[in-house]
């Protein structure tokens, strides 16, 4: 028998009970999120798990959180002990997570510019932000921010919504607008744009140098300029 043949009988045991469709996100190691293939949010506190992977050491068999529908929602990483989830959400028809990182402007404030593939060929780039509040980073490089103290990221729904939702499965209040040309993303009250048109969103999301322009006839600032918590 291997080091590791229990660990495959228990969780041989509950195969069938697996969420199916999941798709899992590892956040800040505070928070785990999870899309099940019904369209569903779940969220797991891994603060209260020791690990969030296990690989041996002498037949590099791994294991990661996995979640499980029965007899209530669940993640394990070895079949046996059961950690509960934090929040749970159905009807929210999510289909993937978008990439979304904290960025600022001084004369606009705090918002995310992120992006996501519609298709294989097609990124959709766009920037997030909340009035009156301030998103703050997580880590860098990690697609999660903070707003109003909770740990939360960006969702594309079956419509092709972009959302940010907190770890307690809540949807954030937000305004999105996507890139209407090269670099430029308008709204009302002006426009955030960055200066390198070919820029790699994905490989140097950290190094855009965003300008933002207000219309002559307002000279508001949209996004927050402190923070709101």
């Amino acid at each position: 028998m291997t080091c590791c043949q229990e660990r495959r009988d228990e969780l041989a045991t509950i195969n069938d009970d697996l969420y199916p469709g999941q798709i899992s996100l590892i956040c800040s190691g505070d928070v785990k999120f999870y899309i099940t293939g019904d369209g569903a949010l779940t969220t797991v506190d891994t603060d209260i798990i020791p690990c969030n992977y296990f690989s041996c050491a002498n037949c590099l068999y791994a294991l990661y959180l996995q979640l499980y529908m029965r007899p209530t929602l669940y993640v394990t990483l070895d079949g046996k002990t059961k950690y509960p989830v934090k929040a749970h959400r159905k009807m929210l028809n999510l289909v993937a997570f978008a990439y979304g990182y904290q960025h600022s402007e001084p004369n606009f404030g705090t918002f995310i510019g992120g992006w996501y593939f519609r298709t294989e060929d097609v990124m959709i780039k766009f920037i997030m932000y909340c009035p009156m509040k301030t998103i703050y980073t997580i880590e860098d490089d990690i697609p999660i921010v903070k707003i109003d103290n909770k740990i939360a990221t960006c969702f594309v729904t079956r419509d092709s919504e972009i959302i940010l939702i907190n770890s307690d499965c809540e949807i954030i209040d937000t305004v999105c607008v996507l890139e209407s040309e090269p670099g430029i993303f308008k709204m009302p009250g002006g426009q955030l744009e960055y200066a390198n048109d070919d820029f790699d969103f994905i490989n140097e999301y950290y190094e855009i140098v965003w300008k933002y322009k207000a219309d002559k006839a307002l000279k508001t600032k949209p996004a927050a300029m402190s923070a709101d918590i």
